[in-house]
């Protein structure tokens, strides 16, 4: 396994996940080679001679990290707004809410979020 970066891992699933990684590309890169003898006119798929597996994930890395996402669509990002919880004594009493999700049970009090 190269590098031995399982070996560091502690978690089981973690060593999993990077061998799975790895054969991911290993397979890609063997798929990138057969399609260049497939296709040796296509100007895309033209690389140096002594490229190898590591120059491979070398550029794989590079277009992972130049990806824009412009093709996604949805929601616009909105930056998360961190609320500000602060107690407030109420005349009224209520179950309170953490209370009963957690036990649903019946916990009566007067003190709640403000926000």
């Amino acid at each position: 396994m190269p590098r031995k970066r399982f070996l560091k891992c502690v978690r089981w699933w973690k060593t999993l996940f990077f061998h799975c990684v790895d054969i991911a590309c290993v397979n890609s890169f063997i798929l990138f080679q057969e399609h260049r003898k497939e296709n040796p006119d296509v100007p895309e798929l033209s690389r140096s001679a002594y490229f190898d597996q590591l120059a491979f994930r070398e550029e794989l890395i590079q277009q992972i990290f130049e990806y824009d996402g412009a093709a996604q669509s949805g929601t616009p990002f909105s930056p998360h707004v961190p609320a500000c919880h602060q107690p407030k004594r109420m005349e009224r009493r209520r179950n309170c809410k953490l209370c009963y999700r957690k036990t649903k049970s019946q916990s009566r009090t007067n003190v709640f979020c403000a926000t």
